[in-house]
């Protein structure tokens, strides 16, 4: 499981894993819907990156991670409490403000990309 890595290679005395795993987990755990977990890919991609040489072919994936794509994923998580885009697969009913968001400029593409069916799910009675 991502989290248990991210625990063991993150915490205190653990070892950093190779770049490639560590980018592997990452991705798993940013992509869950638990503000805890991206703490945990944080703390992960920040590990494995410290124990890269400058020259290393993972550094760049791994700083894209924390400096870009982490930060964003965790900012819609911070915001609703979940990912929108999934509210249609999940068979959740979508909030005004979701669906406001999910319309706007504001929503990244890779949010877009993802939403399931032609819309953003039942909107929430008001």
């Amino acid at each position: 499981c991502a989290r248990a890595l991210a625990g063991e290679a993150a915490g205190p005395g653990g070892q950093a894993l190779p770049w490639p795993a560590a980018f592997f987990a990452t991705t798993c755990l940013m992509h869950a819907e638990d503000v805890a977990a991206h703490e945990d890919a944080a703390a992960l991609a920040q590990a494995a990156l410290d124990a890269l040489p400058p020259e290393s072919a993972g550094r760049e994936l791994l700083s894209a991670q924390l400096d870009a794509h982490l930060p964003e994923h965790t900012a819609v998580l911070r915001r609703f409490g979940r990912y929108p885009h999934r509210n249609a697969v999940y068979g959740r009913a979508t909030t005004p403000d979701e669906a406001a968001w999910l319309a706007s400029d504001e929503c990244p593409g890779w949010a877009k990309s993802q939403m399931g069916g032609p819309g953003p799910g039942p909107a929430a009675a008001a």
